[in-house]
């Protein structure tokens, strides 16, 4: 459970969109570390992965996610 800053009461995290949307980005940056450690025959770490993922796919990401109309922050 999280606290809502403004309402001071309690709430499941599952509950909100930017819980969901946090997992989400997780598992692309998972799967981008996955395909970058297998192109280049060594793990990539997870730094890197998500250093990858945030400056070549996210905006991508994001553009798809707002045509969905998923992407309401």
């Amino acid at each position: 459970m999280a606290m809502n800053t403004k309402s001071g009461q309690m709430f499941p995290m599952e509950k909100s969109n930017l819980y969901h949307l946090v997992l989400e980005e997780k598992e692309h940056i998972s799967k981008n570390r996955w395909y970058m450690s297998e192109k280049l025959g060594y793990d990539v770490g997870w730094e890197t992965a998500n250093l990858n993922w945030h400056m070549c796919h996210r905006s991508n990401w994001i553009s798809g996610l707002k045509t969905q109309g998923r992407y309401n922050i």
